[in-house]
């Protein structure tokens, strides 16, 4: 496990993927005027980035990480005025101010929708597995929330997170030095069974969501282009 600053670090070369994407496909844009290659191609980008980040495991070094991250950043980097371009050249001049401020909004609206989906996912199926990884009685505290330790990610990582549970465990009797270790081993292989090892990973399970990608963007730079027309 990492700090929530780790964390962040790590994400800082995706994001900077993101800035010089952003850059270098506005200036393509506005240089060459055509945008339909440019979105299928900063698409395809970001597909490969991701199927690099799939075949990751608990082995892969920071460098590759770093490597698998840019790339993704790139794509969506290339990928995020484009569309507000197609949808302001879909429509009026009158209403642009509207079409750019809706596409924002949707935007934002479909990503907290998508992030609350997982997460809801996550907790759920993480609370199944713990419960299934530990003995009857603790998973009965787990459930009546005298553990609630156990929830805390940071438990794997933080030493303070670490001494509460710890506390909560000795509230309910158990002292036993091995304790600690046994139920953070129990939140490690519920959080393996939640997610998938990298020796046997779908192969094309990243497919459908590019090629979907790919259509959606093609015939939206289409239709605009029946528009203008």
């Amino acid at each position: 496990g990492k700090s929530a600053t780790n964390s962040g670090t790590v994400l800082t070369p995706m994001m900077l993927g993101i800035v010089g994407g952003s850059m270098v496909g506005g200036q393509i844009i506005s240089r060459w005027g055509r945008y339909r290659i440019i979105g299928v191609s900063g698409l395809a980008i970001a597909s490969l980035g991701m199927f690099l980040l799939s075949r990751m495991g608990v082995t892969t070094g920071y460098g590759e990480v770093v490597r698998n991250l840019v790339i993704v950043g790139i794509g969506l980097g290339v990928t995020f005025p484009l569309y507000i371009i197609v949808v302001q050249n879909a429509f009026p001049i009158s209403v642009l101010g509207t079409v750019t401020s809706s596409t924002q909004f949707f935007r934002g609206i479909g990503g907290t929708v998508g992030a609350a989906l997982f997460g809801s996912f996550f907790t759920s199926r993480f609370h199944q597995a713990l419960t299934a990884s530990v003995s009857p009685s603790i998973a009965t505290a787990i459930t009546q929330g005298k553990l609630g330790g156990l929830s805390n990610p940071q438990s794997l990582a933080s030493p303070a997170a670490q001494a509460t549970l710890q506390q909560q465990l000795g509230r309910l009797g158990i002292t036993e030095p091995s304790a600690i270790q046994q139920m953070l081993q129990a939140v490690r292989s519920s959080i393996a069974r939640i997610t998938p090892p990298r020796p046997k990973p779908r192969r094309g399970g990243w497919v459908p969501g590019g090629v979907g990608s790919w259509v959606v963007s093609i015939a939206s730079s289409h239709s605009c282009h029946r528009r203008r027309s």
